[in-house]
């Protein structure tokens, strides 16, 4: 259970890194909406303090995107990618319309109360944009899977989920795969590695090797499975690699008719 306990604090770790170098991105985009100017919004207003009341609202809106989406990934990681960007935008968006209300008192130029609907329809198209910007970034950072050597294929597996693994694990057991925020973490005979995808996705491509999904974060393949353990109400599939793999309530009936109990 300790080993569970460890992997499900780095589950919910958060990339500092990525996180720096995404906000270094949007304080970027901040620059070049200060020099755009969309919707008449520092008309009037000299750069630098265009520059700056730009960057903060995206350095901000970008921040509450990131925690956001790390939570609506990890509610509901299944999410087809329109329902995740529009669901993400109406939270941002109401993160975002009190910073702006703010700046513009400070700036001497409050919201009237007819141009209320207005202004937070013109931040929903940000936060949209902001959403939109964010899936781009997670795209451009990943790296791309290596070329596949001849005679790799795993029996059982699609090519499109073998190309995401790295070469020394393309011939390898697949013992699990257990969502990690954007990524994948896929655990084999050979090691373990994070790819980008969504578990929905690898569930589907992952149809032709026998195994269950057994938690919203895990898909177990039967080739992988090592023991079941049970304790303090809980079920835990133990891996062949000594990873545990956890058993929810809305998995337990589909692990029971598969047999594996």
């Amino acid at each position: 259970m300790r080993e569970m306990q460890g992997q499900n604090s780095l589950r919910t770790a958060i990339d500092w890194k990525a996180l720096g170098r995404n906000l270094a991105i949007y304080a970027g985009f901040g620059v070049f909406l200060a020099i755009l100017n969309p919707f008449g919004s520092v008309t009037g207003v000299p750069f630098p303090t265009a520059a700056l009341y730009w960057i903060a609202m995206i350095v901000w809106g970008g921040l509450a995107g990131e925690m956001l989406g790390w939570v609506i990934e990890r509610q509901s990681p299944s999410l087809p990618a329109w329902a995740f960007v529009f669901i993400l935008s109406i939270g941002m968006t109401v993160v975002i319309l009190p910073a702006v209300a703010s700046a513009e008192a400070l700036m001497g130029r409050p919201i009237p109360p007819d141009r209320w609907l207005l202004m937070t329809f013109f931040v929903w198209i940000l936060a949209v944009s902001g959403s939109a910007l964010r899936m781009l970034i997670i795209h451009a950072f990943v790296r791309k899977p290596d070329a596949q050597p001849e005679g790799s294929a795993v029996p059982g597996l699609s090519t499109a989920f073998i190309d995401r693994l790295p070469i020394r694990l393309r011939s390898a057991e697949i013992y699990a795969v257990e969502s990690e925020d954007h990524y994948l973490r896929v655990h084999t005979s050979a090691g373990q590695e994070l790819i980008l995808m969504r578990l929905a996705d690898a569930v589907r491509e992952l149809q032709g090797l026998e195994g269950l999904q057994t938690h919203r974060s895990w898909w177990v393949a039967k080739q992988g499975l090592a023991d079941i353990v049970k304790g303090d109400g809980k079920l835990v599939l133990k891996l062949k690699s000594g990873a545990e793999a956890p058993v929810s309530r809305t998995y337990l009936k589909t692990v029971k008719d598969a047999g594996w109990l």
